[in-house]
């Protein structure tokens, strides 16, 4: 939201082309070992917002019920999450089956 709203300049298609270019001229690895720290940085911000959230609204039960349900949240936050990250990853692994299976058959 905030590289929208300080963005000033209009984005041209030269300017487009230029990050287009850029981004090819990157390396692979390096463009996905930033993703992949951009993704896990979100993803502990997102859980430090669920966990204080949820502190919040059982701030007034006992100190015992407040330990087992930060708890129970967090794992559950957890399971979620990476169980959502599992399945694009297999997803994405079953997409280059289905694309290596069908070079395949079109090979004859």
């Amino acid at each position: 939201l905030h590289m929208f709203a300080a963005r000033k300049e209009k984005d041209t298609p030269e300017m487009r082309q230029q990050r287009l270019e850029a981004l090819a001229a990157q390396d692979p690895k390096t463009f996905e070992r930033d993703k992949v720290k951009g993704a896990i940085r979100t993803d502990f911000i997102l859980s430090a917002e669920i966990v204080a959230i949820t502190l919040g609204i059982v701030s007034d039960a006992p100190l015992m019920n407040q330990v087992l349900i930060l708890s129970g949240i967090a794992i559950l936050v957890t399971i979620g999450v990476y169980g959502l990250v599992g399945l694009i990853v297999k997803l994405d692994d079953i997409g280059f089956w289905l694309e290596k299976k069908s070079s395949a058959i079109a090979r004859g």
